[in-house]
């Protein structure tokens, strides 16, 4: 082959070869390019989508020992108000001024390449409003720290108001004493109401036990807490409070809240503990259930909170996915989550809730052409069934033509609606049970305005609601109650919290006053400073009706009695009378028939004789009429100190008269007696009764002791007896040798209208009105009774100070 032929073929094969380098250089290129495009296009989806995230988020990038904003979003750019516009590539340092710990927490974040979560309250630099935030930082690599900020303020304070609203209802619930005990040291014994031994699971009837029975109950882990606040509450003499679990006898396990107080004699020895529990099974539940759903959305926000999504709209309103968070599956379920990757993009609308749907499509938010930024709140359907309520936030983007690509966010919201729901329902029950009890409820402030009242205040006093908002407590109650109220604010609100029941008056509208029972409970503002009151109001009209109906009654009855035994002296009196008279007659005689015959001893003694012992028997005779009128006549009851071997000395002589020759009377006061408070007519009265009984029980005669003394009771003595208590006592015996009372009525001789006697011979009044009289003066009453044998009455009064 020449030389030119050679040179012609390497030429083709080199111009081949250059044509192939081109077309593959072109290929390299084109797949450059569409890397590029698609690049582009997945930056832009990534950016609507950063910029659809409706809560605050930051990319802050590795800038040697600091860190520099590398980007934002929108909703970062409104929560500041425009203020990060000038903000990029500003260094951490000088943006977060003054907060090193941010810096430090985005180092951390860095050099872990880990994400955790925080919360904070800040200040915005914009407006200077501080914020309770929650906060995520999260490592992207290979240089940067992503931050989601979300504003917590409102769930924050949805929370204190749920808190507040559940502390109102605590105290209406307080003031109705739910599951009320009582604890005596002395016994060991623990009384439970009936509302108690409901909530541990037990028959609901009063009942007492030994208080290892219900510590027994008391879940094991939480007993040594329970024991140890009781021994605190004890040793310090202070008020009881704990929460704590209980077993109740079907295994089921409650949470108790128990409060109470210790309650001391004069001598600072402890008597009792009384207290009341609740159940707060369900609020401990909630507090629970607040931390779960925590826990679930800090798992969610460990990469990016919620579900974010991208879908097409074309002219004619057909959907298609672009992209489905992994957040989906676990909001609606794999399955959902599967049909919607797939391509039908409408299921996810069928889920909403009828009603939500109904309302979306009334806003025409399905209409094709709609292309507006979406903020709302709906209820989605998840494979379970169950609704659960989310917020959506979506934006629009126009692509070629009239297609419109959505791009957005859904988050599962369902906690903070049922924190709503519960602040509604807590105030909707708290409302039902403040306007519809019995008992009136009223808040002052410490001035004494009155701030709120219910429908019974309203109705008690006559006033509208408008009249009692601007008046004061003091403006409805009577003068004289005023320095009374006053001093229970002084001594018992504001030291302890609270005051004890205590009665006044209100004057109505019209005028006419109305008698009420009291509790006054002490409100504090955050500080512990004090910030109102809280009254607790009881109309105790019908109350004081109807004891003053059984005073009357009381009365009548002790009259009726007494009229008996006047009956009864009579009898006795009759016979000594007549002796009286036959001494006024039988000397009246002799004097006439001396004056007639003119007979005289010269010096008229014998005559002053006759006529002295005349005017002595009368003397007597009026003596016992005067005292049988005293005993019968109706008396007004008169309290005050008594000597009682005076009051026994007094009716001594009418004593005598009752009781006859055939019995053996003998009275032994004792020297020095102590005085005590009561009426003297009534002890009279008792005194009297237990004679008239003494006298009946000896039909052949006797001997009747009544002795006085001084006597000291321990606590040792005063156990014995469920009436008595340590102290000093003024003591009566009467103490007779008659038949006795049988074993198997001793019990009863108390009771009204109880009686041993044949039926025209006692009333079966005498004793009930001798232990009605006793009790009403602080006393008690000792029998000891052998048949055959006799009986002694021992009757206790306190002494006086």
């Amino acid at each position: 082959m020449s030389e030119s032929k050679r040179s012609a073929a390497q030429l083709e094969q080199e111009v081949q070869r250059l044509h192939a380098r081109v077309a593959e250089l072109e290929g390299a290129l084109a797949d450059h390019e569409n890397a590029q495009i698609e690049s582009r296009e997945s930056e832009e989806r990534f950016r609507i989508q950063f910029q659809s995230i409706p809560i605050p988020t930051y990319t802050w990038q590795k800038d040697g020992d600091d860190f520099k904003l590398a980007a934002f979003n929108d909703a970062a750019m409104a929560m500041t108000r425009g203020k990060l516009a000038d903000s990029l590539g500003v260094n951490a340092r000088k943006f977060f001024a003054g907060r090193r710990d941010i810096v430090d927490k985005l180092a951390r974040c860095a050099a872990e390449q880990g994400t955790y979560r925080e919360e904070m309250r800040f200040r915005l630099r914009s407006t200077g409003e501080e914020r309770d935030l929650a906060v995520d930082y999260t490592f992207v690599p290979p240089n940067l720290v992503m931050v989601h900020t979300q504003d917590i303020t409102e769930q924050r304070r949805a929370q204190e108001a749920l808190r507040e609203s559940e502390e109102r209802l605590r105290l209406a619930l307080s003031a109705a004493a739910t599951g009320t005990w009582r604890w005596d040291p002395s016994s060991n014994q623990d009384t439970r109401d009936a509302n108690f031994n409901r909530i541990l699971g037990l028959d609901a009837v009063d009942s007492t036990q030994a208080v290892e029975d219900f510590l027994g109950r008391v879940h094991p882990d939480d007993r040594g807490a329970v024991e140890e606040a009781i021994k605190r509450s004890i040793d310090r003499k202070e008020p009881y409070l704990a929460e704590f679990r209980i077993v109740r006898p079907d295994g089921v396990i409650r949470w108790l809240r128990g409060q109470g107080d210790v309650f001391c004699d004069s001598t600072g020895r402890i008597t009792h503990m009384t207290g009341a529990v609740v159940d707060v099974t369900d609020r401990r539940r909630t507090e629970e259930a607040l931390v779960s759903s925590e826990e679930r959305f800090r798992a969610i926000a460990e990469n990016l909170p919620g579900a974010v999504f991208s879908y097409d709209v074309d002219g004619e309103g057909r959907r298609s996915p672009v992209y489905v968070g992994p957040g989906f599956e676990e909001l609606i379920g794999q399955a959902a989550t599967d049909r919607i990757k797939d391509g039908d993009v409408d299921h996810f609308f069928e889920l909403i809730h009828p009603e939500d749907l109904e309302r979306l499509r009334g806003e025409g938010q399905f209409r094709p052409a709609f292309a507006k930024l979406v903020d709302h709140e709906y209820r989605l359907r998840t494979e379970t069934g169950e609704y659960r309520w989310v917020r959506v936030v979506a934006q629009p983007v126009r692509l070629q033509g009239s297609t419109l690509r959505w791009h957005g966010v859904l988050i599962d919201v369902t906690e903070g609606k049922l924190a709503e729901q519960r602040v509604a329902a807590s105030e909707r029950r708290y409302r039902e049970l403040y306007e519809g009890s019995r008992d009136g409820y009223a808040l002052v402030d410490m001035q004494g305005k009155i701030l709120e009242c219910n429908t019974t205040i309203r109705q008690m006093v006559g006033y509208t609601t408008e009249e009692l908002l601007d008046m004061t407590y003091e403006e409805l109650t009577a003068k004289k109650w005023h320095e009374h109220e006053q001093r229970i604010v002084r001594e018992q609100v504001l030291p302890r919290g609270y005051s004890d029941v205590f009665e006044k008056e209100y004057r109505r509208k019209d005028g006419t006053v109305v008698p009420v029972e009291l509790r006054v409970y002490l409100l504090r503002n955050g500080d512990g400073t004090p910030a109102g009151m809280w009254a607790f109001v009881r109309d105790i009209t019908e109350r004081k009706a109807a004891e003053a109906a059984r005073r009357r009654l009381e009365v009548q009855l002790r009259h009726a009695h007494k009229l008996q035994a006047v009956g009864q002296l009579a009898a006795g009196v009759a016979h000594d009378f007549n002796s009286l008279l036959a001494v006024v007659l039988g000397n009246a005689e002799l004097l006439s028939s001396r004056l007639a015959s003119g007979v005289s001893d010269g010096n008229g003694e014998v005559s002053a004789g006759l006529v002295a012992q005349i005017m002595h028997a009368v003397e007597r005779g009026q003596s016992l009429v005067h005292k049988l009128l005293m005993f019968g006549r109706a008396r007004v009851w008169k309290v005050q100190l008594l000597d009682l071997n005076k009051v026994v000395s007094e009716a001594q002589e009418m004593l005598e008269t009752v009781l006859g020759n055939s019995i053996r009377f003998e009275v032994r006061p004792a020297p020095d007696l102590r005085r005590f408070c009561g009426d003297a007519a009534q002890i009279e009265q008792v005194i009297m009764n237990l004679v008239l009984n003494a006298r009946d029980a000896m039909h052949e005669g006797g001997e009747l002791l009544i002795e006085t003394a001084n006597v000291d009771l321990n606590e040792l003595t005063a156990a014995a007896h469920p009436q008595a208590s340590s102290g000093s006592y003024v003591m009566i015996t009467v103490r007779d040798t008659g038949e006795g009372i049988a074993k198997d009525v001793l019990d009863r001789v108390f009771e009204p209208f109880f009686s041993t006697k044949p039926v025209d011979k006692g009333t079966g009044l005498g004793l009930s009105i001798v232990h009605g009289i006793v009790e009403n003066a602080g006393g008690h009453i000792e029998l000891d009774s052998t048949p055959g044998r006799g009986t002694t009455f021992r009757l206790y009064f306190p002494a006086a100070r």
